[in-house]
């Protein structure tokens, strides 16, 4: 509303709405410390009905539908809008149900076995009302969870995974590379500034396993760089003809280690002179560098 000198003033009313009758939650369990849930394992979700007053409510035939999820590509877009991304052709009906809610609450049992894992959509709806609610959860083996795996998205991003973050020279180095049969894997280990090995592997169905050795040239860490060629009209997935992926570990060359032993007074004075003595615990030959740093040192 414009005043007569100019200015205007605004006056605002706030009333509760509620646009349904009644509202379905859903409480996944707690998880890993990542949140993630393992396969071959039943997980109890718990459902749950209250009206806008927020009171229970008995339910009869409450939905429960599960989807798997493809990895975010360029057409998801940045604020994950489930509903969309669901009511497309990007998702898999893996399964769905119906529980009853005595006193307003429900249990229903979620579980993945394997070899399937991944990121998977739960919804549940009320019948009554129509409102649905729907969370992202993501499943994977027992022993996998968080190696390389969650939130690593793209549709041209390989996602495989280490037995170990860090290798001791002479270890076997095993890798999982999810895959379809017949195609062709690059597997190339890098530094910095050279490639160490490369070769050529067949794929095989579901996933391909590989075992490579770390060797003292792989010290201290190596880039582990997967390129993957699928057969061309292969219909096992959607996913490009190329993929690539890469993964870094640690190898450790005991032989290399050094173990320094420095020898000095517990107590020094200004002013006066003392003695250093250094030495390597196994007798082996190393430059010593001798930097000095006296400001806030001495006064």
């Amino acid at each position: 509303m414009f005043e007569e000198g100019g200015d205007f003033s605004i006056n605002t009313v706030s009333i509760p709405y509620y646009p349904y009758s009644s509202f379905i939650g859903i409480q996944l369990p707690e998880g890993d410390k990542m949140g993630m849930l393992q396969t071959d394992k039943d997980h109890n979700v718990k459902l749950v009905c209250l009206n806008a007053q927020g009171q229970v409510q008995n339910r009869s035939g409450v939905r429960v539908e599960l989807y798997k999820l493809d990895w975010r590509w360029w057409w998801d877009n940045s604020y994950e809008d489930l509903g969309n991304y669901v009511g497309r052709s990007y998702h898999t009906p893996i399964s769905s149900g119906e529980v009853d809610l005595l006193n307003g609450q429900g249990n229903y049992r979620l579980r993945i076995n394997q070899p399937e894992w991944g990121r998977y959509y739960l919804v549940a709806t009320d019948p009554v009302s129509g409102h649905s609610a729907g969370q992202v959860v993501f499943i994977d083996w027992p022993g996998w969870a968080g190696k390389g795996r969650e939130g690593r998205g793209g549709a041209t991003l390989l996602d495989f995974s280490t037995d170990k973050e860090e290798y001791q020279v002479g270890e076997k180095i095993q890798l999982t590379v999810p895959s379809a049969p017949g195609g062709r894997l690059l597997v190339s280990m890098e530094t910095g500034s050279r490639v160490i090995q490369a070769s050529w592997e067949e794929t095989e169905e579901g996933k391909t396993l590989l075992e490579l050795e770390a060797s003292p040239e792989m010290s201290p860490n190596v880039y582990i760089h997967l390129t993957l060629i699928q057969p061309h009209a292969q219909t096992t997935n959607d996913l490009p003809i190329r993929l690539y992926g890469v993964a870094s570990i640690k190898v450790v060359d005991p032989a290399t280690r050094l173990e320094p032993v420095v020898v000095l007074p517990k107590e020094l004075s200004p002013e006066q002179n003392f003695s250093i003595q250094v030495s390597e615990k196994r007798a082996k030959p190393w430059p010593i560098p001798w930097p000095w740093w006296t400001k806030g040192c001495w006064t």
